[in-house]
């Protein structure tokens, strides 16, 4: 039972209003393969309609080149990096994060 609690809160999606207020969670297995990354090609949004179940979409940010890795973020972008890092680490087990932005010389 702990071993499936653990799988679905680590791959679980908040599903979240107009107003970014999370109002459930939900499962979606092929959107759980995305990979993190704290400068992220895409972002999370849901589309809803009154009593339908939300649809998960991934929308680009940036240029998406053929054989890029699509990413989306974890965490609040907002955060500092050592609350970003600390954030992965403890929800998501990802110590550490690897990504360009956290790898970067010039960040933060």
């Amino acid at each position: 039972a702990r071993s499936t609690l653990r799988k679905f809160q680590y791959n679980n999606f908040s599903i979240f209003d107009e107003l970014h207020n999370s109002y459930a969670a939900g499962v979606y297995p092929w959107a759980a393969t995305v990979n993190h990354s704290c400068c992220p090609n895409v972002l999370v949004r849901f589309a809803t309609a009154q009593g339908e179940v939300p649809i998960l979409e991934f929308v680009s940010c940036k240029e998406i080149q053929p054989g890029d890795e699509i990413c989306h973020s974890y965490v609040d972008l907002t955060l500092e990096e050592m609350e970003r890092k600390a954030e992965l680490k403890e929800k998501y087990g990802i110590h550490p994060c690897d990504c360009i932005r956290c790898s970067s010389s010039s960040a933060e």
